[in-house]
């Protein structure tokens, strides 16, 4: 299973690291990053490489399900913004 992660830099209490790694554990392959800024997804797929995780980090949800094929994605972004990001989904 491949899956694309919304929001795993752990800037506040995000959980987002830890689902990335929960995944991983379990044999899927955590495939992309989406962050809000090109500093912000380049940090969080930097520190989700020291559980083995390599992802490729994306700002722009369209080019990332263009450029990325993956079966699920893990919506772990402010509340605020998680309704567009699973209607995009979706």
């Amino acid at each position: 299973m491949n899956v694309a992660l919304i929001g795993s830099r752990r800037k506040r209490s995000g959980i987002g690291q830890y689902i990335a790694r929960y995944f991983h554990q379990n044999g899927a392959s955590v495939t992309a990053i989406l962050g809000t800024t090109e500093k912000s997804a380049s940090s969080a797929a930097a520190a989700l490489e020291h559980f083995g995780i390599a992802a490729t980090p994306y700002t722009d949800f369209t080019v990332m399900a263009e450029d990325t094929v993956f079966d699920t994605v893990v919506i772990a972004s402010p509340a605020a913004t998680q309704h567009e990001y699973l209607i995009k989904s979706l």
